[in-house]
């Protein structure tokens, strides 16, 4: 097949930029992908800093696209046509590039109708509401047919804003090995730990990713004055970050809080991972989520709120346990049981087998089936 991308990719940051890259490159296997990213994404009132300097530009890709300029969404839709794609493919994430997507479809549909759109949906609707979302979603999906979702919830939302008949087919988050270079000593281990300020017998539960509000963070913070354990708390602050350390010096739990209150750049993220024995995600509400499927790829255990998509991908007392979401007495009950019944190489073992699923190759194959 000739597949046209569009979506982020290398210098963006963020686990869209990570997913749209990793699957072009999947893709890029069996297809001819022409791939077309942004040169102005987000305004900077949204997203400040929307770059990761550490992350090479993608040269497979040409930045054309700019949210400000309607002139760059035309010229798109013209390379898009001129390449004659047999499908053309955009990671859905927000309803703000509604009216984007709208215009190049209208164009593709008026003088490339052969052509197959395909929205892959991260979230049909965004977990922070804002006026105006429903509508500009629904213009977004003018013209589509064609939709890969990562959890049953969003193909029942998608179905209630996106009338008549299309084609869904239920994906999943595939994993993310490319950030497991190396296999970690335990004296390399020990020295991550001595610099986050941690001894070599303390126990580590790691949340990792951008804090924000939908993630649930201050139930976990809630949680630790019962869990023997030091938090590490890795992560870009999206609300306000005070609301946070006032919870942590109220709850007198600073002693166990390690904050590395940054975006943690793609040659950093193994350091985490490797020196966890469980990760937790108190998420209030999700489809799915990378930093799990960053988890599993390190053979991490998880504890995770049965929320979303996230419940079909963490078998309880298998790779993990799962929890009532909001509820921070269920977080240290399974972390409690977790620690104390010495879970870490069974459930680790497990998830080697498990994850097998969860490969790139199979991802690419939903695209396959939409031929």
């Amino acid at each position: 097949m000739r597949i046209v991308m569009i979506g982020p990719t290398y210098p963006y940051k963020g686990g869209i930029s990570q997913f749209t890259t990793l699957l072009s490159q999947e893709l890029e296997k069996k297809n001819k992908v022409i791939f077309y990213s942004w040169k102005k994404q987000y305004p900077r009132f949204i997203i400040k800093n929307q770059t990761d300097q550490k992350l090479k530009r993608n040269r497979r890709a040409e930045f054309v696209l700019s949210w400000s300029n309607p002139f760059s969404w035309l010229s798109t839709a013209v390379r898009i046509i001129k390449q004659k794609p047999d499908m053309v493919i955009y990671p859905w994430l927000t309803p703000f590039h509604g009216p984007i997507y709208f215009s190049i479809n209208l164009l593709l549909r008026i003088f490339s109708g052969k052509s197959r759109i395909v929205y892959v949906c991260h979230n049909v609707m965004p977990h922070e509401k804002r006026p105006g979302d429903k509508i500009l979603t629904k213009i977004g999906f003018m013209f589509v047919k064609n939709f890969i979702v990562h959890a049953k919830e969003e193909e029942k939302t998608l179905k209630k804003i996106k009338k008549g008949r299309i084609n869904c087919l239920l994906g999943f988050h595939p994993l993310m090995e490319v950030y497991k270079t190396k296999e970690y000593s335990e004296e390399e281990k020990n020295k991550i730990r001595e610099k986050l300020g941690i001894s070599n017998n303390e126990n580590v539960i790691l949340f990792f990713g951008f804090v924000r509000p939908y993630k649930g963070l201050k139930h976990l913070l809630k949680a630790m004055p019962r869990i023997n354990a030091r938090l590490v708390i890795a992560g870009e602050f999206w609300s306000d970050k005070q609301e946070y350390l006032d919870m942590i010096n109220k709850l007198g739990i600073k002693d166990k809080i390690v904050l590395v209150d940054r975006y943690v750049p793609n040659d950093e993220i193994a350091d985490y991972f490797s020196i966890a024995n469980l990760v937790v995600f108190p998420y209030e509400s999700a489809t799915q989520s990378g930093p799990l499927q960053i988890a599993y790829a390190f053979d991490k255990p998880v504890v995770c709120t049965s929320v979303g998509g996230l419940k079909d991908v963490v078998k309880n007392n298998i790779t993990g346990y799962l929890i009532r979401p909001r509820d921070s007495k269920a977080i240290s009950d399974a972390v409690n049981r977790y620690f104390e019944q010495k879970k870490e190489k069974e459930f680790s073992d497990n998830i080697k087998e498990f994850k097998r699923r969860f490969s790139w190759e199979n991802y690419a194959r939903l695209f396959y089936e939409l031929k």
